[in-house]
């Protein structure tokens, strides 16, 4: 039931990413459009997809008897699905603005894509030197990371909505219970709950940029 459940999450986060990235190319290619091509969107979109499409072949493919691993689309994968909270981070940041403004929610951002990209180098670092991807410590610095921020974010964002808040807090903290089942590195069978909330935090990251808009 779990690698089933996997199989069927990782395909619908492919097609739900595929979705999003032609509803927002769609969106700025119209004249009538006020607003121009959302870059938070359409990296959301285009790093959903990223993860999905690297992460099916390296979790399905030995399944079905090809040999494996695949350390360098493993740690694409990783490093596509470590950058997606940092743009919900600055999606939350932004609000309805054009911008970040303020020296504090600037930090935030900062730390939030700082994370992300030391995460992906050690990824890659890892890659390199013939270790196991992901980084374990990568990705548990994505967990405290994230976790740590929820309650600044707050503080920052306390004018918006409650069911806003409510949403990307939640889409931060799916993810970082995620980041923290994929240190396991899947040293053994899990359940499929386990597996639904490991492997799948993507999903509600799709929707984290669209609660700001």
């Amino acid at each position: 039931m779990g690698e089933l459940l996997n199989l069927v999450g990782l395909s619908a986060g492919v097609v739900l990413y595929t979705m999003l990235l032609t509803m927002v190319v769609r969106a700025g290619r119209k004249p009538v459009v006020a607003a121009p091509l959302d870059p938070l969107l359409l990296g959301t979109a285009v790093l959903g997809l990223t993860w999905n499409l690297c992460a099916l072949p390296v979790y399905e493919l030995p399944k079905v008897g090809f040999a494996g691993p695949f350390p360098l689309l493993s740690a694409i994968g990783f490093s596509a699905l470590g950058f997606l909270p940092a743009v919900v981070v600055h999606s939350v940041l932004r609000g309805r603005r054009t911008g970040v403004r303020g020296a504090a929610r600037r930090t935030l951002a900062i730390v939030a894509y700082a994370a992300s990209a030391v995460a992906a180098a050690m990824h890659l670092y890892s890659t390199a030197a013939g270790g196991e991807v992901p980084s374990v410590p990568g990705m548990r610095l994505l967990t405290y990371t994230f976790v740590a921020l929820i309650v600044p974010l707050a503080a920052a964002t306390r004018g918006q909505p409650g069911a806003r808040r409510a949403l990307w807090a939640a889409a931060l903290a799916t993810f970082a219970v995620s980041a923290l089942h994929l240190t396991q590195l899947h040293a053994g069978d899990a359940s499929w709950p386990v597996e639904l909330l490991g492997h799948h935090a993507s999903l509600p990251l799709a929707f984290g940029p669209f609660s700001t808009t």
